[in-house]
């Protein structure tokens, strides 16, 4: 009977030394856990503030990059206005038109003539004066010849055409265009309208434009 006691003692003794393993091996595991459990709370802290800082170095970015563009369209539109009044200060002005109204004899030859239904041709011409601002080279002037009724003598085949008022921003057909070499001297130019149609009586209008500006007009 001792010896079933004593081994029985014994037997207890072993579980409870296996459960007092277990134990210990358990808050072992939750002492590591803790750490761990820790170590991810300062690393969330940290990654966190990281967050915290890269939201403000994104707003700060964002504010800046704001600013940019708004200068950028404030300098774009400075420097389109800039252009603008380089552009226009470049015009070239005409001055003196001459408009004769031509009739071609059966000879062939041309005399000037006054009433309308015997006209065949039109020639205007004007000066191109002088100006230091306007870079040498080819200068286009598109002439418009406006009829009694408002309405601008134009024919394609005859070199007419469109071309944008930069005062206005439309759309107006002219006439004819005339290029010459321009040396910022004045020179005289001519052109001829010979549409083969007739000419209506009464006050025309002639407008000359030079890069997109009203150069000069007159009346006839």
């Amino acid at each position: 009977e001792l010896n079933v006691t004593k081994d029985s003692l014994s037997s207890e003794l072993t579980v409870q030394l296996q459960y007092l393993a277990e134990i210990n091996q358990l808050r072992s595991e939750n002492e590591q856990l803790a750490a761990q459990n820790s170590e991810l709370n300062v690393t969330k802290d940290s990654l966190s503030s990281e967050l915290t800082v890269q939201l403000q170095n994104n707003e700060e970015l964002n504010t800046a990059r704001v600013t940019l563009v708004s200068e950028k369209e404030q300098l774009e539109a400075e420097r389109s206005a800039l252009s603008r009044k380089v552009n226009q200060a470049s015009v070239v002005e005409v001055v003196d038109f001459e408009v004769s109204g031509l009739k071609i004899r059966n000879n062939g030859k041309k005399a000037k003539k006054r009433y309308a239904d015997n006209i065949d041709e039109l020639e205007v011409c004007f000066n191109a004066t002088a100006n230091d601002v306007t870079e040498p080279g080819v200068e286009e002037f598109f002439v418009r010849i406006i009829n009694p009724q408002g309405e601008t003598l134009a024919i394609e085949n005859m070199g007419s055409g469109t071309l944008v008022n930069q005062e206005s921003g439309e759309q107006i057909r002219y006439t004819q265009v005339k290029n010459i070499n321009y040396d910022r001297e004045a020179s005289k130019l001519c052109m001829l309208w010979a549409p083969n149609q007739p000419f209506q009586e009464g006050a025309y209008t002639i407008e000359v434009y030079n890069k997109g500006y009203l150069a000069g007009s007159t009346e006839f």
